[in-house]
């Protein structure tokens, strides 16, 4: 019996050898090769939505803006920083950063009437693409 109380006696050279060391290293890899990807996928559909809501809820502020001050209100980028929209000047949404829109040739522009007028809208993420309608858009 050893002075521990084990029956065994006591190694001096306990530790990992280094094959056990590489092995778990190889598998940490593999791991990491197959779930990075993924992260970044989801991270990329994420911004697109985010990026999405906030093309949304600019467009429902140029709505509003137009019904209730009653005159034309037009949706589009702010020159200086492309990650702003601007309704008539006014900051109405920030796209979330790694996301943008091109702009089509007829921005929107909402009347007073409720009328609206614009092409669709591309919004990009990554490699990912959603369009937007501004005009069936609620």
């Amino acid at each position: 019996m050893s002075a521990t109380g084990s029956l065994l006696p006591r190694r001096i050279d306990a530790g990992f050898t280094l094959f056990e060391l590489l092995v778990a290293v190889a598998i940490m890899s593999l791991a990491a090769g197959i779930a990075f990807p993924e992260l970044y996928r989801v991270n990329t559909r994420r911004t697109l939505d985010h990026a999405a809501r906030a093309v949304a809820v600019a467009i429902v502020s140029a709505r509003v803006e137009a019904l209730t001050r009653g005159h034309v209100v037009q949706l589009g980028p702010d020159a200086s920083a492309t990650d702003v929209l601007l309704a008539n000047g006014q900051i109405v949404a920030r796209l979330p950063a790694g996301a943008r829109v091109d702009w089509p040739a007829r921005k929107p522009a909402y009347y007073p009437d409720g009328s609206a007028r614009g092409d669709a809208l591309a919004i990009s993420a990554g490699t990912a693409t959603r369009t937007v309608d501004p005009i069936a858009q609620p």
